[in-house]
């Protein structure tokens, strides 16, 4: 790992006021939605979500400039930790190969930058937001929304916040 990058998140977390941040990502092909959470005192807030869409046509080129926009969204939000989905099921070989190329490339930009980065399987995330580990992508949506209101994220972004949260969640129920 880099320790310049590691010092100076190190030295910002110190810095800045408030709790644990966690970043959520919810890797695609085209689309990456983002969430970064913030914890302070049990209450929750996000402090950022948004979408990552590749220029690029070519899958060699958007899995470069993604590796590289998650970096440098890791350096401008500074997480505490990243939460991620664990890709275990595609289509076909290609779109695993594929999506397992995605998850990759934020591995290697979390441990990089010197934030540990935490992977869950789609069932624990679903679990974790609504109670049921078989939720639709709707019923993911439905929560978020009623968690933190009608103007959130959309569909990517509500799950990289539902990655977060389920992060969160087993991390108090770990305490307990």
């Amino acid at each position: 790992m880099n320790s310049l990058l590691r010092f100076t998140s190190e030295r910002v977390k110190e810095e800045r006021e408030g709790g644990l941040r966690v970043l959520g990502l919810d890797m695609g092909s085209r689309a990456t939605g983002y969430a970064l959470l913030e914890e302070v005192d049990g209450l929750l807030k996000i402090v950022e979500n948004g979408t990552l869409r590749a220029p690029a046509e070519d899958f060699k080129e958007r899995l470069f400039w993604l590796y590289g926009a998650i970096q440098n969204l890791i350096k401008r939000t500074i997480p505490d930790a990243v939460a991620i989905e664990r890709p275990i099921h595609a289509q076909n070989i290609q779109t695993a190969l594929s999506m397992g190329m995605l998850h990759s490339a934020a591995v290697l930009a979390s441990a990089e930058a010197g934030v540990a980065i935490t992977e869950y399987e789609p069932s624990v995330i679903k679990k974790a937001v609504t109670g049921n580990g078989r939720a639709s992508k709707e019923q993911v949506l439905r929560i978020v929304r009623m968690l933190f209101g009608e103007d959130t994220p959309s569909s990517d972004p509500a799950d990289a916040v539902a990655c977060a949260l389920c992060f969160l969640h087993r991390r108090s129920n770990s305490t307990i």
